[in-house]
């Protein structure tokens, strides 16, 4: 019918400008082709982010803040038509965070919230390193601004180094994204800074054995291995159940303490108890 043949011209002419790299007049045709088929094709929205994606990244070369800005602020418009038109999912929402850090780096707030529904959900083997980078400055801004605690950002350094140590046996590149993890999770965790977070943590819930593994696992990542509260923690988890983090956290306690028999023992021992091969990678101090 009539609608459909309006559809399919507005269609074509967004699609035609699309090509020629004409991005002003693709924006112009691709509300039009919004409009009248709302839900034409998911790459029709995708096509519109990447039309104003084109579009503020040429005003901002232009140096024309407010055009910028209006353009930017259009851009978010269609994310969210695209969500409404076919479900916030993932994908989504990683494309719309990665976009607010870079064209609205201070609103760190709508970013991190964007990042956190979408690495919930997001396939590890599709995760890229630059996005855990963003990511986890964003967390670190959030805790500047007193928007979040330091257990939040030290739970989500756990969980981002667990696909760094993933990821970089075949991609160096979350080696380099390991080292951003490793500096902006610095003011949270000092030893003494881990101590005041996870001592009421253990007292409350003792027998908690996943807990014991994150608080060695955390501790020993951060050189904190002469802490009393430490060493109490990994002989506790090693008497209810060896495993790797505890017998590793007793060979680095007595390594630092420079007793290396002890420690070459409980070293074999971590070897034997993973087949992890990150996790060998760095079982040495």
């Amino acid at each position: 019918g009539t609608d459909q043949e309006t559809s399919r011209k507005y269609i074509s002419l967004y699609s035609g400008y699309l090509g020629q790299s004409n991005f002003k007049d693709a924006a112009i045709f691709w509300w039009q082709a919004k409009e009248s088929a709302p839900k034409y094709k998911p790459n029709l929205y995708s096509n519109g982010v990447s039309i104003y994606q084109k579009l503020v990244d040429a005003a901002n070369k232009t140096k024309d803040t407010l055009k910028t800005k209006e353009l930017a602020d259009t851009l978010f418009i269609v994310y969210d038509l695209w969500a409404e038109a076919y479900g916030d999912c993932y994908e989504i929402q990683m494309k719309y965070a990665n976009d607010r850090v870079k064209y609205y780096p201070n609103d760190f707030e709508i970013s991190y919230a964007k990042y956190k529904a979408a690495f919930t959900l997001y396939p590890v083997d599709e995760i890229r390193s630059s996005w855990v980078q963003k990511y986890f400055t964003t967390a670190y801004m959030m805790v500047r601004n007193e928007k979040i605690e330091c257990d939040e950002l030290l739970e989500l350094y756990d969980f981002l180094t667990g696909i760094c140590d993933k990821k970089s046996v075949t991609d160096k590149n979350f080696a380099t994204a390991q080292k951003t993890l490793d500096k902006y999770v610095a003011p949270c965790a000092s030893c003494d800074k881990l101590e005041e977070l996870f001592i009421p943590k253990f007292e409350a819930s003792p027998d908690d054995v996943k807990l014991m593994e994150k608080i060695v696992g955390m501790m020993g990542g951060r050189k904190c291995t002469d802490s009393e509260f430490y060493i109490m923690v990994v002989e506790k988890i090693y008497a209810i159940t060896p495993t790797y983090q505890s017998a590793r956290g007793l060979a680095l306690y007595y390594y630092n303490k420079k007793t290396y028999n002890k420690a070459a023992t409980f070293f074999e021992e971590a070897l034997m108890l993973t087949e992890d091969d990150a996790e060998r990678s760095k079982l040495y101090p």
